[in-house]
C-alpha cells in the first residue's frame, strides 16, 4: 500500500499537519522509526479497549493535548522536512549506483 510509511499510514502525517493530536495503533518498532529522537510520551493505542479513557483524558486536558500534538508536528516537519528528504533520496541513490 503506497499510503504506507513503515506499517503507519500517510494520514497520520496529515492529521499531524491540521494542527490535530493523532490517536496512534501500536506498530512494531512505530517509535524507532517515525519518531525516533521524539522526547514526549507519544499517544499510542496498543489496544483499542483503552481507546476511550484516552480520548477522554486528552479532551479533559486540553493544553497538553494542543501542545504534544504542536511537538510532534514541529518534530515531523523538521525530521522530514523536503531538504532532508531529498537528502536522503540522493544518498540512497548513491548507495544504489555503487
Amino acid at each position: 500500500n503506497p499510503g504506507l510509511i513503515y506499517g503507519s499510514h500517510i494520514r497520520l502525517l496529515e492529521v499531524l499537519g491540521s494542527g490535530a493530536l493523532p490517536l496512534i495503533e501500536f506498530k512494531k518498532d512505530f517509535e524507532e522509526l517515525i519518531f525516533k529522537g521524539f522526547d514526549s510520551k507519544l499517544p499510542i493505542l496498543h489496544n483499542y479497549t483503552n481507546a476511550k479513557e484516552m480520548v477522554q483524558y486528552y479532551l479533559k486536558n486540553e493544553n497538553e493535548r494542543k501542545d504534544l500534538a504542536s511537538s510532534m508536528k514541529a518534530f515531523i516537519n523538521s525530521k522530514y522536512s523536503l531538504p532532508n528528504n531529498a537528502d536522503l533520496i540522493i544518498s540512497k541513490l548513491a548507495e544504489f549506483k555503487k
